[in-house]
């Protein structure tokens, strides 16, 4: 019993789940509780919602509740070079970013998160923590994407990828082929699960 809990724990941990695009984790869940539950539903917040029914009927209810997103980083522009500037989605310390390996979008496209190089900085810099519009994630792009070139602003997507009204009236939000990178993906934390090479 133990293994299975840790071989779960594991696996949830590796899921991507940023604010908003818990898709991953929800679709897990419902698979792991499916053969216990008497109801299973989702809301229009994207809540999971699982019902098992006691022995006794009319007996005491047991409420048990847990979040399934993490922290994580969202693209809101695409540089000329082919750099991702990101903002964070939740509290993270950006004195931790540094060298980071993250995951892009739903194709999980590999990226480190970047910053000028040391021996360019200036002694005052050198001092400081960097500001968060500093940091960048390198994919290994060498140009942005031509069809991505101009699109800075982007929208974000409701519960279960629903187009927001924003979304709807701006088309040029839409994801780009060939990488589907775009301004408004999210970026997850991109270590492989313990014990496993990605």
């Amino acid at each position: 019993m133990p293994s299975l809990l840790i071989e779960t724990l594991k696996t949830l941990c590796a899921l991507p789940g940023v604010s908003s695009r818990e898709d991953a984790v929800r679709e897990f869940l419902r698979k792991a509780v499916a053969p216990y539950a008497h109801r299973i539903r989702v809301d229009t917040m994207g809540n999971l919602l699982v019902e098992k029914k006691g022995r006794i009927p009319g007996s005491q209810k047991l409420m048990l509740a847990a979040h399934m997103d993490e922290v994580g980083l969202m693209v809101h522009t695409i540089t000329e070079e082919g750099y991702l500037k990101f903002g964070t989605v939740g509290g993270i310390d950006r004195r931790v970013l540094l060298g980071k390996p993250v995951l892009v979008g739903e194709q999980q496209v590999p990226g480190v998160i970047g910053l000028k190089a040391y021996h360019l900085t200036t002694a005052e810099e050198a001092k400081t923590v960097p500001k968060l519009r500093e940091f960048y994630i390198d994919i290994g792009a060498r140009t942005a994407p031509l069809s991505l070139q101009s699109r800075k602003r982007w929208a974000p997507e409701g519960p279960s990828g629903q187009r927001s009204l924003l979304r709807q009236t701006l088309p040029w939000c839409w994801r780009a082929p060939p990488q589907r990178i775009y301004p408004g993906c999210p970026v997850t934390n991109g270590y492989a699960p313990l014990g496993k090479g990605r």
